[in-house]
């Protein structure tokens, strides 16, 4: 396929290549799609393989804050848009950038991931959390989904979130209180990834998403099951049945 070339973006020459296929996954922007497991091993191998640069004197603390945020947690924040990983993988990447850290400092003992992301003036050391940040990732590209300008986009997003209203749940909304109460991280296979976990992160914080279009109900194209699951006042089995 037709390509720009990495040598000189600016050249009138369109150079073709040869694009690889994929049959076992789909593979989008170097990210494995709904693969938080290939996600979490090249992020982990992004921060093993980062070096902070030497000098004649060690750097201190609020140098190697910039440099770490700037060279490190950019990248980190550019593929976990893409694609985020699971709250335990984020914990996990946040106690390795400790240990890059600590390994440059002269400190006689690791401090905990805690300190290492709270602020200066609450007596931390400043630097990005990454499950932090990857929630509020996951968090702010469900919305866009839900909500995408491109009306294609948009009814894909709310035909996942209709199957799992639906054939996960016995019809409750996943993201209002009730739904909440339960953790989808494991339904890795049925509900796209980037849901879950930001459905696990308004269960830590305690946040809802209220349902408040509803006007689908009445266009007559919802079963009569759907309508008496949701009633609060739910008529007989053998009523609906009967309809």
């Amino acid at each position: 396929m037709p390509t720009i070339s990495l040598s000189c973006p600016s050249s009138p020459l369109v150079p073709m290549v040869q694009v690889p296929v994929r049959c076992d996954h789909i593979h989008f922007l170097c990210v494995s799609i709904n693969d938080p497991n290939s996600q979490f091993n090249h992020l982990s191998s992004l921060i093993s393989s980062f070096i902070i640069p030497k000098s004649y004197q060690c750097f201190p603390i609020t140098v190697i804050q910039k440099i770490v945020n700037q060279l490190l947690i950019s990248k980190v924040q550019a593929h976990l848009a893409l694609h985020p990983v699971s709250p335990s993988h984020a914990s996990s990447l946040q106690s390795q950038i400790m240990s890059l850290v600590h390994s440059y400092l002269p400190f006689p003992f690791s401090p905990s991931t805690q300190v290492l992301s709270l602020p200066s003036n609450h007596y931390g050391f400043g630097f990005t959390s990454i499950p932090h940040l990857n929630a509020s990732l996951a968090l702010a590209g469900l919305l866009h989904d839900l909500n995408h300008h491109l009306l294609i986009f948009r009814h894909m997003s709310l035909i996942s979130l209709a199957d799992w209203e639906c054939s996960v749940l016995p019809c409750i909304f996943p993201f209002d209180s009730v739904g909440l109460r339960l953790s989808f991280l494991r339904h890795r296979c049925s509900l796209p990834f980037l849901f879950t976990v930001a459905h696990d992160c308004l269960h830590q914080l305690d946040l809802h998403i209220r349902h408040m279009d509803q006007s689908d109900i009445l266009d007559g194209r919802v079963s009569l099951s759907h309508l008496a699951k949701k009633s609060s006042q739910a008529p007989h089995s053998s009523i609906v049945r009967c309809y």
